[in-house]
């Protein structure tokens, strides 16, 4: 078995030893554990706390409710939890050095493809430290359209594959949070697409690939600004859309 532990982070005593302990561990691949999100003076900024709870991944719609509901797709992040290390090899399941953003989601999406089983744990023993100078750093560098589209192409195909794998791809309208964070990739990719010179033409090709999904059934902004560029996207004329977004 194996885990992910950040060099910025830190983790409470005993983490590792009492998920080797629990007896849960034979009976599934992937263990799940809480998260608290810490400062850099341990004032604590969120937690998310998993239940108890074995989930099995079987072909039914209980599963594809359990897996989003749960929030575990949702929670793509690879630190904190406890994998199987003879799957990552068996499969030579790796970190995609093709992305420079997302590439622990598509780890944590490729290595389900392997399991039939996850364990969630209620204890929460990981801390993952929000450092502001890290963060402004990554957060101030603007991600071109190539690096966010190439997430979303990956996330999508392995999230398919996934499902189609377990016969749960007819239950995909009910992952309303994972196609809200697939699709919100995309909708950045878009506008990050107009930080470049582009033909008009290049655009509207851009612009329909959002067009091409069935967003209205699945997908629900969390902001107003994301409400009203959902409208925009969803209702304006291609062209007025594309004029509109130039721009701002």
């Amino acid at each position: 078995m194996g885990c992910f532990i950040d060099s910025d982070d830190y983790i409470e005593k005993r983490f590792l030893e009492n998920i080797i302990g629990n007896v849960k561990l034979k009976e599934t691949d992937l263990i799940l554990s809480g998260v608290k999100y810490v400062t850099i003076d341990d004032k604590i900024n969120r937690i998310i706390q998993f239940p108890d709870k074995l989930v099995k991944i079987s072909n039914n719609s209980k599963t594809a409710l359990a897996l989003d509901k749960l929030f575990i797709l949702r929670f793509g992040l690879t630190f904190g939890h406890l994998y199987n290390r003879s799957i990552i090899e068996n499969n030579n399941i790796r970190f995609c050095d093709q992305l420079c953003l997302h590439e622990d989601h598509l780890f944590f999406f490729d290595y389900l493809l392997h399991i039939s089983c996850i364990y969630l744990r209620p204890q929460i023993e990981y801390c993952y430290v929000n450092d502001p100078s890290v963060i402004s750093l990554s957060h101030n560098k603007k991600k071109t359209f190539e690096e966010l589209y190439s997430a979303y192409r990956l996330l999508s195909a392995s999230l398919l594959l996934f499902l189609k794998k377990n016969k749960i791809e007819k239950y995909l309208n009910q992952y309303r949070l994972i196609n809200n964070f697939i699709i919100h990739i995309l909708i950045k990719a878009i506008v990050a697409s107009y930080q470049k010179k582009r033909t008009d033409e290049e655009h509207l090709n851009i612009l329909k690939l959002y067009r091409r999904l069935n967003i209205f059934r699945f997908y629900r902004p969390s902001t107003l600004m994301g409400w009203g560029l959902f409208f925009c996207f969803l209702l304006m004329p291609l062209r007025v859309l594309h004029f509109t977004l130039k721009r701002v």
